[in-house]
């Protein structure tokens, strides 16, 4: 990998840092598709698995008593096996138009959290597993499991503190396991570990300083953010 190439790949990747900080979730999704403007679609996928889980840690400490760790867990746990069941399955459809379809169901999971219409729900069984499937699968088509799970905490209740520290606690979970899954399967080589390695401090400059900007957010605004966030997220998948 050139320096050029390289330059690039931090500079994304400490974007995506400061939307880590920031919201709690969206890194994967800016990492994903820009980093397959450098490099191979499948060195891009494990790149930011990769990165996300050797920076897992990061945020966690400042947040850790506002998590609710059992409800993490399972569904960490739920949304694990279904991107790894997703990663199987993703030869056989069509991902382009998949994702396109996702775009649309987050795009309007922004829209209607931007007007302030929300599924209200106990956190229960039902809950609870349609959301981790389907942040499982979303994550397993490049990026996108945040706004399921995004939904899922809101519908408890508001979108504050609460919401990011659970997010950051979910991912740490997930992208963890994820990365040594793909260990596990022998798909890690060497050049990608060591791009990962050396663009680490990015990814954590970028996200101390998305957590320096979350500090100084009242909390209406931090929900506004979130809920834009969706937007984006949603109107980019649909488009690109």
């Amino acid at each position: 990998m050139d320096a050029s190439a390289f330059a690039v790949l931090a500079a994304v990747t400490a974007v995506a840092g400061i939307a880590k900080g920031l919201t709690g979730f969206g890194a994967a999704l800016i990492m994903t598709p820009l980093f397959a403007l450098v490099v191979a679609p499948a060195q891009a996928a494990m790149l930011t698995v990769l990165l996300h889980g050797l920076t897992a840690w990061q945020g966690i400490r400042a947040c850790r008593r506002r998590v609710a760790w059992r409800k993490v867990a399972v569904l960490a746990a739920i949304a694990l096996c279904a991107h790894q069941l997703a990663l199987l399955g993703l030869g056989r459809v069509e991902p382009h138009l998949l994702r396109r379809g996702i775009g649309t169901l987050v795009l309007l999971m922004g829209v209607m959290a931007l007007l302030g219409l929300r599924i209200r729900h106990g956190g229960g069984a039902v809950a609870t597993g349609l959301a981790g499937v389907a942040s499982g699968v979303f994550t397993a088509l490049g990026g996108l499991g945040g706004p399921p799970v995004v939904y899922y905490f809101s519908g408890q209740g508001t979108i504050d503190a609460s919401v990011r520290a659970n997010l950051l606690a979910y991912f740490m979970l997930l992208f963890a396991g994820a990365s040594l899954g793909l260990l596990a399967q022998g798909r890690l080589d060497l050049p990608t570990v060591r791009a990962g390695a050396l663009l680490v401090p990015f990814f954590c400059a970028g996200a101390v300083a998305g957590e320096a900007l979350f500090a100084r957010l009242p909390s209406a605004v931090f929900a506004r953010v979130v809920q834009l966030a969706l937007i984006t997220i949603g109107a980019f998948s649909v488009l690109g």
